[in-house]
C-alpha cells in the first residue's frame, strides 16, 4: 500500500504531491486504484481541457467578424430607441437638448421613487424610500 503511493505520488507534480503528504487523511482514504486521474484534478491524461475547433481561414474570420458587429450595432440602435422612448415619456424642463443616457436614467429613477412616495403618502402607508432618499417632485426637474 505505501509504496503504491509513493509510485502514484510520483507521477504527479511537485506541488501535487506536496499537497498529497500534507494532508494525512488522504493516504487513508485512498489509493491509487480508487482515485482516477479525472477526479484528482479535473482532467483526463489524454486530452485534458477543451478540444479546439479547427483554425478559421481569413474569409470566414472575417465574415464572423461582420456578422458580430452587425448583431453589436443592433443591440445598440434598440438601446438607443429605448432610450429616445424613455426620454419622451419622462417629463423635464429643458428641451432644447436631449437628456444624456445616464440623465435619462437618473431622472427616471428619481421620478418612479417621487411617484410611488405620493401613491404611498395618499393611501397612508409608509414610504418605501425615505425622505433622505427620495427628491420631491421639484427637485427631479433637470436644469
Amino acid at each position: 500500500m505505501r509504496s503504491e503511493t509513493n509510485e502514484w505520488i510520483g507521477e504527479r507534480s511537485s506541488r501535487a504531491a506536496r499537497k498529497t503528504i500534507q494532508d494525512p487523511s488522504f493516504a487513508e482514504l485512498t489509493d491509487s486504484s480508487s482515485v482516477s486521474e479525472e477526479s484528482w484534478n479535473g482532467r483526463s491524461r489524454k486530452g485534458g481541457g477543451r478540444k479546439r475547433k479547427p483554425a478559421l481561414n481569413a474569409r470566414e474570420r472575417n465574415l464572423r467578424r461582420l456578422e458580430s458587429n452587425e448583431r453589436e450595432r443592433m443591440r445598440m440602435h434598440s438601446l438607443n430607441d429605448a432610450f429616445q422612448s424613455l426620454r419622451e415619456v419622462i417629463p423635464h424642463v429643458k428641451k432644447e437638448r436631449r437628456l444624456s443616457k445616464i440623465e435619462t436614467l437618473t431622472l427616471a429613477k428619481n421620478y418612479i421613487m417621487a411617484l410611488t412616495n405620493v401613491i404611498c403618502d395618499m393611501r397612508g402607508e409608509s414610504c418605501p424610500y425615505g425622505q433622505e432618499q427620495q427628491p420631491s417632485l421639484d427637485e427631479i426637474k433637470t436644469d
